[in-house]
């Protein structure tokens, strides 16, 4: 197997159990929404800022 079809692998199987595991917390109700969203709204400005300070 080729590095980038592992690491595609790799990515993809690390995504699919995150994404599992915050629908769980989510139905459960274990998630504070307003701190998720500005989590989300942050990391947003963050990957937008190191995208023009490149």
């Amino acid at each position: 197997m080729a590095l980038i079809e592992a690491i595609g692998t790799s990515l993809f199987c690390v995504g699919a159990f995150g994404v599992t595991v915050a629908l769980n917390y989510a139905a459960s109700g274990w998630v504070t929404w307003p701190i998720a969203w500005s989590a989300q709204k942050l990391s947003s400005v963050c990957g937008a800022l190191s995208v023009l300070l490149r």
